[in-house]
């Protein structure tokens, strides 16, 4: 009994503002997003994921909506940021040995 509710506790307070982002492991590739966003003519399939995630996580945090449950289709896409990065400057590197 004492385990179930420690664990409930800690169930209880990943709900919260600070805990509800450190229960991600891509969680530091949130800072990467809008900077890779804004990069658009450098990143372009990067900042079309930047774009999709933003818009559907900005409004949840507007409405002040930090249940995890919600945010798991960004947790997704910060997994495939690190490809798609790779993807871009893949291509850069093969257009410039092109022309």
């Amino acid at each position: 009994p004492w385990l179930r509710q420690k664990a409930m506790q800690v169930y209880e307070k990943s709900y919260h503002t600070p805990w509800v982002w450190f229960s991600w492991n891509p969680v530091w590739l949130l800072a990467l997003l809008p900077v890779l966003t804004l990069l658009f003519w450098w990143f372009p399939h990067t900042a079309i994921l930047g774009v999709v995630l933003l818009g559907g996580a900005l409004p949840l945090v507007y409405l002040r909506i930090f249940n995890w449950r919600y945010y798991y289709f960004l947790y997704l896409g910060l997994l495939f940021m690190l490809p798609l990065i790779s993807l871009d400057l893949t291509r850069r590197n093969s257009i410039k040995s092109i022309g």
